[in-house]
């Protein structure tokens, strides 16, 4: 498995690997909200209007978790679309 570096500029190796980060990363989550009095987020309308904490730690927490996720959706969608999709960001700046 070798590693390289996503278009996001993120360290990445694969689906699986990511897969992997994303899960830590959300054991993580949930142990720094529960360890500081916090609730855990969600959908329904009893927390919809749940805070997530303003502090380093967990902002740092939430950095990774949204790398992770963004290289896990572009490694899905695969490069060819990715790369077709910024060549069309390019073009459309190089319009304006």
């Amino acid at each position: 498995m070798s590693s390289t570096s996503s278009p996001a500029g993120h360290e990445s190796t694969s689906i699986a690997s990511l897969s992997s980060r994303v899960s830590q990363l959300s054991v993580s989550i949930v142990s720094y909200l529960d360890t500081n009095g916090y609730d855990q987020p969600d959908f329904s309308r009893s927390r919809c209007s749940t805070m997530v904490p303003e502090t380093r730690e967990y902002e740092a927490l939430r950095n990774q978790m949204n790398n992770a996720i963004l290289d896990l959706y572009l490694l899905v969608n695969g490069p060819k679309n990715i790369f077709r999709t910024q060549n069309y960001l390019v073009g459309d700046q190089a319009a304006t």
